[in-house]
């Protein structure tokens, strides 16, 4: 059972935000933002970090590291290796009011399709309509907030007549696959729980 009795709340009454992308050129804070980078015509890649944008040779360039360089320097106290992307080829981002917007639970192909030339937006998924959830980034709500920056530990498990998924902070997570440190785990109820 959760060690954290504050999380015993009925399922909130609103929805997590909406995570969408905004061109880092119109960005002012990204030291350690989360970013998507890539361009039109080839594609994305995602679970970046953004720093601030350097000028070298009269362009402007931002620094982007993997988020898992992103904590082992955090963890480390030190600057991540970066390397530099043209401005207009990184997106941070950024977090939108959801106004009821759910996605189904399994959408339709149609419901599926975006522009390929812009990083498409996320809309939070309840995790119980999730199939797969070991390791997919999650929304929890917990002390009548929403929290993100966890991940799945497990698929969903029943326990005293209650269904739970094993989650753990980001920093945890790739401190495990980089040290093989045991992470810090909770048992959240699904209900609190949504996939981004």
């Amino acid at each position: 059972m959760p060690a954290d009795h504050s999380e015993y709340t009925d399922t909130p009454a609103a929805l997590p935000e909406v995570i969408d992308y905004t061109p880092s050129i119109r960005c002012f804070d990204m030291d350690g933002a989360r970013a998507v980078c890539g361009e039109a015509g080839i594609g994305w890649r995602a679970d970046q970090r953004a720093y601030p944008p350097v000028t070298v040779e009269r362009k402007l360039l931002v620094p982007i590291a993997p988020e898992s360089e992103h904590y082992r320097a955090a963890d480390d106290g030190e600057d991540p290796a970066t390397e530099l992307w043209e401005a207009d080829q990184v997106w941070i981002e950024t977090l939108a009011p959801n106004t009821g917007k759910l996605l189904a639970p399994m959408p339709t192909l149609f419901e599926r399709l975006v522009n390929p030339d812009i990083p498409p937006s996320r809309t939070p998924i309840p995790a119980a309509d999730v199939a797969f959830l070991l390791g997919r980034r999650l929304w929890w709500w917990s002390r009548e907030s929403f929290h993100d920056d966890y991940r799945a530990l497990s698929e969903p498990f029943e326990e005293d007549g209650d269904i739970f998924v094993r989650i753990t902070d980001e920093a945890s997570w790739y401190r495990w696959q980089r040290l093989g440190s045991r992470p810090r785990v909770t048992d959240a109820f699904i209900q609190h729980l949504w996939a981004q």
